[in-house]
């Protein structure tokens, strides 16, 4: 049976289904939003031979996902205020030339090194942040 279930999404892939997707300017594979929304998932159900609670399983199923997905996409268009990100980069750029300043009387040359690392691991942090911005991509 599963081999049926195979066989008739290859055939919606390969009948056509970029086209559905066209409209959001994305490939389908990043898109299986596509894929599952009706009509194309639950006719492939319906026409799969299998048991009235396998299918209405499987209707369930991919509903759930739907509503899984619509959930990922809501966050992935959820808009970061570029202002956010500007801010956060100019504190951190100020507080770093203000450090070897404040440290001077401690370390003396030593704030040379001793600033760097302090750099590079706020600049690290700092990169993970942005990148946490986009969660998909």
């Amino acid at each position: 049976m599963e081999v049926d279930i195979v066989r008739s999404l290859k055939k919606v892939c390969d009948a056509g289904i970029t086209r559905r997707a066209s409209h959001l300017n994305v490939p389908v594979g990043l898109r299986p939003s596509a894929l599952i929304a009706p009509p194309t998932a639950p006719q492939i159900i319906q026409s799969v031979p299998m048991a009235s609670i396998h299918q209405m399983q499987m209707s369930n199923n991919l509903t759930f996902f739907h509503d899984v997905l619509g959930g990922c996409e809501r966050l992935l268009r959820a808009p970061i205020p570029v202002s956010y990100t500007r801010h956060t980069a100019r504190f951190l750029f100020a507080w770093l030339t203000l450090l070897p300043f404040a440290l001077w009387d401690t370390c003396h040359w030593g704030v040379v090194p001793v600033c760097t690392g302090i750099a590079a691991v706020l600049c690290g942090i700092e990169e993970i942040g942005v990148q946490c911005e986009e969660p998909f991509g």
